[in-house]
Formats: structure tokens, sequence, C-alpha cells
């Protein structure tokens, strides 16, 4: 007795699936979210992320000739207790009690005057010092772009 079997394929097109491509980014150290200029202010935002921040150092660019003041808020807008030390060239904030991880700092510059007329690029070098870590670590350089006097 010879058997004899036969099988059926049924071959459908492969429905090709969107691609997604995902980034995931782990911080686990201070970084500057962003910076800029509002009229004659400037200002660095810093998320604050994996440990609590007991201080931020803020070199400042060579242009700038003087500001009225530096205000240091909480992403609410609430003013950060600190004490601010500045020279020509550095600005030290120590917060009177370390920010917490998981929140912002933003340090605000108020009536900046500058040397130059604009439409150039402003450098604030920027390290803090995290709560529990000894020495200055590095968080980033912030940049603000000055508008030049034409609009452009």
């Amino acid at each position: 007795a010879l058997l004899l079997a036969t099988a059926t394929a049924i071959v459908s097109p492969l429905t090709q699936q969107p691609v997604q491509a995902q980034m995931r980014f782990n911080f686990t150290a201070p970084i500057i979210t962003d910076s800029g200029i509002l009229g004659t202010h400037h200002f660095i935002r810093v998320a604050v992320t994996g440990m609590a921040l007991q201080d931020l150092m803020i070199a400042l660019p060579e242009q700038m000739e003087r500001y009225d003041k530096i205000s240091v808020t909480n992403q609410a807008g609430k003013e950060i207790p600190a004490e601010i030390k500045a020279s020509k060239d550095r600005v030290a904030i120590i917060f009177t009690n370390p920010v917490p991880a998981d929140s912002y700092v933003e340090v605000k510059f108020n009536n900046v005057r500058m040397t130059r007329s604009g439409g150039e690029y402003l450098f604030y070098l920027v390290t803090g010092k995290r709560s529990g870590i000894q020495g200055e670590i590095p968080i980033g350089t912030a940049q603000v772009r000055i508008p030049s006097r034409d609009g452009g």
C-alpha cells in the first residue's frame, strides 16, 4: 500500500510594522537642560539628578561687563536660599540646604551688560558639588546667543 500525502501552504505577505527608534537616557549627574536670554536677563537651567546638589560654580564669559543681581529659583519659581559669591570671572552659589535630586535649579543673571553689540554666542562653564562627593564635577557649558542689533 502506497500512501500519498499532500500539503497545502498558504503564503501571506508579512505586514511591516513601523520601526520605532527608542532612546533612553538615564542621567546620574546634574545636566544643563536650557539656557538663553530674556530681554536683558541671561538664564541657565540645571536638572538635579542622581544625588542632591550642594553648590554651583559658573565661569562667566569675558564679554560680560556686569549684571545687577543673581536670582536662584526652583521649578516652581520659588527662590532657593543660597549664599552667592561673585568675582569678575566666576560665581559661586552655595545652597543653604542641598537641592534634592529630581528637581531643577534656574540661575538668572539680571540686567546683564555686555562689551559687544551682539550677534555672538556666550559660553558659561558650569560645575557643581554633589552631596557625598568630594570636589567639583563638570555639569556642562550653557550657551547664550546674543541677538544682533539688526534683529538677526
